[in-house]
């Protein structure tokens, strides 16, 4: 069976259709949008419209969930008359979960068709997962062993029930009971004694709670407290505080520069040269003497 898919605008109008690449189109890139899928057309028209429509007859929803802190798969039925509540019941499978939350699945409607043969009535199977009508109508083959243990189960109750496809986790208030019963005994939300009776542990008191035995307050057993006198702490004196030396300024003088005065170069006079008269030669004399004679 294919989904139906189902739009609602901001402008308040809206669209319902078969074909997701359509409603994908339609709903992409606009904010305030909203757009779920539904298996059935009259669910897409009560979420389109905001009316709740009850529906008629004798419905069992069917759910069961895995979680790893168990190794057993937890399931549930609720059974819906005429939009009202009138029977459940839930549990753990009694062997590990081979297939984990398909375990429980299965489990949860062979229990539902258990109990439409004991009360000899015909009703409706509303599940989640698929398996639950394919295995039990044949159209699919049973590989697997808790597939095979399904239809073994089933084969002589499953003439109290007819199927119906419901989308999990769509806002469907019975699939979700029977959602919330499934996950709530695997954490301990829910507890069911060996005598059959079903323990809801209380979340809050309530002023007036429907259907108990008003009870008498217990007297309260009064114990003397110990007084236990305080230990005295050891008052730790600080250490001395550490002296401060104080670093030694070294002041270094600067060293004053020798100021070496210039040498005066001695200025060194020419010495004057002794003009030598040339010398008369006495042979020149004699050549005057001579020419006088």
């Amino acid at each position: 069976m294919s989904k139906i898919y189902a739009a609602k605008f901001t402008d308040g109008t809206h669209w319902i259709g078969y074909s997701w690449p359509e409603c994908e189109k339609l709903v992409s890139g606009k904010p305030g949008v909203k757009y779920k899928s539904f298996a059935l057309m009259e669910d897409a028209e009560s979420w389109i419209s905001g009316k709740k429509i009850v529906k008629k007859g004798l419905r069992i929803y069917v759910d069961g969930s895995f979680m790893p802190i168990s190794e057993r798969a937890g399931w549930s039925w609720v059974a819906v008359e005429n939009g009202v509540e009138i029977a459940y019941d839930f549990g753990t499978t009694p062997h590990p979960a081979a297939s984990r939350n398909i375990d429980g699945e299965l489990y949860a409607a062979w229990k539902a068709m258990e109990y439409l043969a004991k009360i000899q009535r015909k009703g409706t199977i509303c599940y989640d997962y698929q398996g639950v009508e394919s295995w039990a109508t044949g159209e699919w083959n049973t590989g697997s062993s808790v597939s095979q243990i399904y239809v073994n189960r089933i084969s002589e109750i499953k003439i109290w029930a007819d199927f119906e496809k419901v989308t999990g986790h769509s806002g469907d208030e019975w699939n979700d009971r029977a959602d919330d019963l499934a996950k709530g005994v695997l954490i301990g939300k829910y507890v069911k004694t060996q005598a059959g009776e079903i323990i809801v542990p209380p979340q809050k008191k309530t002023a007036n709670p429907v259907n108990e035995k008003e009870a008498k307050p217990a007297k309260k057993k009064t114990v003397k407290k110990k007084v236990v006198k305080p230990v005295k702490k050891k008052v730790v004196k600080p250490a001395k505080k550490k002296k401060v030396v104080k670093p030694v300024k070294k002041i270094v003088k600067p060293m004053k520069k020798k100021v070496v005065k210039p040498v005066k170069k001695k200025i060194v006079k020419p010495v004057k040269k002794k003009v030598v008269k040339p010398v008369k030669k006495k042979v020149a004399k004699k050549i005057k003497k001579a020419k006088k004679r």
